[in-house]
C-alpha cells in the first residue's frame, strides 16, 4: 500500500546493449603509435594486485597485460559476494581507480588485451616462450580481470566514476572482464570476451553501456544485480495514494551530496523506494508523477 511518505531514488544496477604497479597521480600515456605493442607483464609478488591505477585523463594504448591472478573462494570478495557470481577473496586487475581521486575526464583504454590464466608461471614466466597456460583453460580455475570500475574509490567530490574503452580483448581463462559496482559507469565498444566467467558484471547501482562487442565461451556473458546502496535523490509523496495505486505525485527531489547529475527527474534506470518497498517504473515519467510496480529487491 502506497501512502504519504518519504521515498528515496536508487540507481539501479543495469546493463544497456546497443548496435598496484602504477599509483597514477598524472595523466599518463602510454601509447606506441609507430611501435609494436607492448607486454606489460605481471611480477609474482603483485599479480592479485591492480596493475594501473587510473587517474583524470588517463589515457593507454597498445598493450598486452599478462599474468594478474586469483585466489580464494569465489564469493569471499567484499565487492561481490555471491557464491555463483562473485569474486574470489583475492582478485587481480588491469586497471582499477587511483585511491581518492577526483575524474573529470574519464580514463580512456584502447587497443589492449587482457591474457590472464591461473596456470601462467610468473617465476619463471618470458613473452616468447610463455609454457603454462597457453593451451586453453585446463584448471577452471579464477584468474586475473580487466577493467574494476568501483565508484567508491574516487574522492566524494569527483563528479565522474565512469571509464571508457575501445577494442579490449578479455581473454580471462575463468576470470572476470569488466567489473563495474557503487555507481560507477563504463562505456565500451568493440569489447571481445573469450572463456571468461562473466564479460561485464554490474552490482550495487554500477551501470554499462556495450556496443558492437561479442562473449564467446565462458560461464555467464552479461550479469546486473542490485542496487545503489544509498539514494542519489530523495522527496515525499504529495497527496494520498491508495492501496494498487500504480502512480502516485511526489515534491521536488532533492540531490544527494554524492549526485552530480543536471537533474534530479526520475528515469527508467532507477527504483524507488516508498515504506521500504522498492519499485521498478513501468516507463520514464515525463512529470513528476511516478508510474511504479513493484520489484523483488
Amino acid at each position: 500500500m502506497l501512502r504519504p511518505c518519504h521515498w528515496t531514488f536508487k540507481r539501479m544496477t543495469l546493463v544497456l546493449l546497443v548496435n598496484h604497479f602504477v599509483p597514477v597521480l598524472f595523466t599518463p600515456k602510454f601509447h606506441a603509435a609507430d611501435q609494436p605493442t607492448y607486454d606489460v607483464d605481471a611480477p609474482h609478488s603483485q599479480e592479485l594486485q591492480t596493475m594501473f591505477r587510473v587517474n583524470s585523463g588517463s589515457y593507454f594504448t597498445n598493450l598486452t597485460l599478462t599474468g594478474l591472478k586469483a585466489s580464494g573462494t569465489r564469493g569471499g570478495n567484499s565487492l561481490y559476494t555471491d557464491s555463483t557470481y562473485g569474486l574470489p577473496t583475492n582478485q587481480g586487475w588491469n586497471f582499477g581507480f587511483y585511491p581518492n581521486a577526483v575524474i573529470k575526464k574519464s580514463p580512456y583504454i584502447q587497443n589492449v588485451t587482457n591474457f590472464s590464466d591461473s596456470q601462467i608461471n610468473n617465476v619463471t614466466f618470458t613473452p616468447h616462450t610463455p609454457g603454462e597456460g597457453a593451451a586453453g583453460d585446463l584448471d577452471s580455475a579464477p584468474t586475473g580481470g580487466g577493467i574494476l570500475v568501483d565508484g567508491s574509490v574516487p574522492d566524494t567530490s569527483s563528479p565522474l566514476r565512469s571509464m571508457v574503452c575501445d577494442s579490449y580483448t578479455h581473454t580471462a581463462l575463468d576470470g572476470p572482464g569488466i567489473f563495474v559496482t557503487n555507481n560507477g559507469y563504463a562505456q565500451c565498444t568493440s569489447s571481445y570476451a573469450f572463456f571468461n566467467h562473466a564479460h561485464i558484471t554490474c552490482v550495487n547501482g554500477g551501470q554499462a553501456n556495450l556496443a558492437a562487442s561479442t562473449t564467446d565461451f565462458g560461464r555467464f556473458g552479461l550479469l546486473a544485480d542490485g542496487k545503489s546502496s544509498s539514494a542519489i535523490f530523495t522527496s515525499n509523496v504529495d497527496g494520498a495514494a491508495s492501496s494498487g495505486d500504480t502512480t502516485f505525485n511526489i515534491n521536488a527531489p532533492a540531490a544527494a551530496s554524492g549526485w552530480f547529475g543536471s537533474a534530479t527527474r526520475p528515469a527508467n534506470n532507477m527504483l524507488v523506494t516508498v515504506n521500504s518497498v522498492t519499485y521498478l517504473f513501468l516507463a520514464q515519467p515525463r512529470t513528476l508523477i511516478v508510474r511504479v510496480v513493484p520489484v523483488g529487491l
